[in-house]
């Protein structure tokens, strides 16, 4: 009797784990704001913003790491990787602080202000390291109309 309700329970585990994995929904993402140079180069900058995140998913996602290029059409303008991870806890919003750092392709901060100034369509390209239980995966990120997302923020940096 106990081993047919043993195997009942193992089906009814395995259907459950099996549901939890289906594919991710995407992560919904606000606009950043209290953005604030941590330091700051002719060739970079290191910038700390509060960005308010969604995580429709039913689990825990840590974001370990992001690695990515900013582009204006086929050129790389800059080079971002975020430096501390950020975790996300199952169906959640919140605002997260999150670390970056931008390298500048031509290490010169007033070409890359020109581009972003100059309506450029920008988008975004590189990939992030996400975790979930046991599971760990590099994701592909491909986003455009960056411009739209930058303008809030380049309008809060505040170099001096």
């Amino acid at each position: 009797m106990y081993l047919k309700e043993i195997k009942w329970m193992a089906v009814i585990v395995l259907l459950a784990i099996l549901s939890g994995c289906g594919k991710p929904k995407d992560l919904k993402f606000g606009m950043a704001h209290n953005v604030a140079v941590k330091s700051f180069s002719t060739s970079g900058i290191t910038l700390e913003a509060v960005l308010p995140i969604e995580n429709p998913n039913g689990y825990r996602i840590n974001a370990k790491d992001a690695d990515m290029s900013l582009m204006a059409g086929d050129k790389e303008i800059a080079h971002i990787k975020q430096n501390l991870p950020v975790t996300l806890p199952g169906n959640s919003k919140g605002e997260y602080t999150i670390n970056a750092t931008i390298s500048l392709s031509d290490g010169n901060i007033m070409s890359a202000m020109n581009v972003f100034n100059s309506g450029a369509d920008l988008s975004l390209n590189g990939t992030v390291n996400v975790s979930s239980f046991m599971m760990h995966k590099n994701l592909q990120v491909h986003q455009t109309g960056i411009q739209n997302y930058l303008k809030p923020i380049i309008g809060q940096v505040k170099l001096f």
